[in-house]
This record gives structure tokens, sequence and C-alpha cells, in this order.
């Protein structure tokens, strides 16, 4: 369960300071759920952070890679204002993650998945994200941020190709994809 921020401030992953022990700020793997589409995963913390994901397969460059460098690398957090407590489930017979937030004012769900092409189908996998948030009681401030890694020195020396990423919003969905490896 994530804890909420003092004072009411938005609960932000991004300054989240973990301290347990030896962990040194970083949540522990247990906090995770992940969802996948048998061509990649995300992994997602309980307070609805994805903090890793390589796209569109599991041996592309990670496009969120905060488990592994909390300053620099990168991560799509929904931080809610006056959180109470948050619980997450997988929906009966899915692989749909769905985090309920539950704050001073009201809640809201967040469900996210990666949709799974049909094997044999021929076509390349399409290495999406989607994050569907439906409010279910009163009303929740929230925010989306999108914070791709920082590239080290050494990979700005390396490579300037562009990243052909997609981040769009089509009524109440967000959806974030990937066609080619991203690095």
């Amino acid at each position: 369960m994530s804890k909420p921020a003092p004072d009411g401030a938005p609960h932000d992953p991004a300054a989240l300071s973990l301290d347990r022990g030896e962990n040194r700020g970083y949540r522990p793997i247990s906090d995770y759920g992940i969802i996948g589409d048998m061509h990649t995963a995300a992994l997602i913390a309980a307070d609805g952070s994805i903090d890793w994901a390589c796209l569109p397969y599991f041996d592309s460059p990670a496009v969120f890679l905060r488990l592994l460098d909390r300053q620099r690398g990168g991560y799509c957090s929904v931080p809610v204002t006056d959180l109470v407590s948050t619980s997450r489930r997988y929906r009966e017979g899915t692989n749909i993650l769905a985090t309920t937030f539950t704050t001073t004012s009201g809640s809201f769900e967040l469900n996210d998945f990666m949709p799974m092409r049909s094997p044999g189908d021929g076509r390349e996998p399409c290495g999406r994200i989607v994050r569907l948030a439906r409010c279910t009681a009163g009303h929740v401030d929230f925010a989306f941020h999108f914070r791709p890694p920082s590239p080290s020195p050494e990979k700005n020396r390396e490579s300037k190709r562009r990243r052909l990423v997609q981040l769009f919003l089509k009524g109440a969905i967000w959806c974030f994809s990937s066609r080619r490896p991203i690095s």
C-alpha cells in the first residue's frame, strides 16, 4: 500500500522515500504487479507507477527503468492528491492490473494492460501499454507524469537517433506505444 503524501500534497512517486533498510529508496520487487503481451512486460508499483518496461520486446532497451536507477531511470506515474489508500488486483481471468486509489474526496480505478496479438497472425507485436482511469466515487484530483529515462553522457555521444514513441489521449484512454525498439 502507498503512504499518503503529508499535508495533502500530491503523492509523487518520484519523490518517494522508502526507508526500508538496505533498499536505499528502492521499492522491493514484491511491491510490483506485472502486465505483458507475450513479447514483453511492464512492472507497475503499488502506487500505479510504471517503473520498468522494455518495448516492444523483452530484449529491447528499457523505456522505463526507475526500478534500477531512481534518478535517471524514467517512469510513468499517476500522483494523486489527498491519497488515503491504494489497493490492487488482477481482473478475474485476465492480465489487467486494476489499482484503486481512495482519497478524501472520492476514488478512482486505474486499469493497466498490454494488448496482445493472436499467435501466428504474422504481425509485429504492438508494444503498447494502455492505462484506463475511471472515477468510481466523488471526484479525484490526479496528474499523469511521463518521464522518459535520462540518457547517460556515453549514450548521448553514441547515438542521436530519435525515439519512436506515441503518447496520446483518446476519450479517457492514454496510450503509450512503440513500434520499434527505443534506444
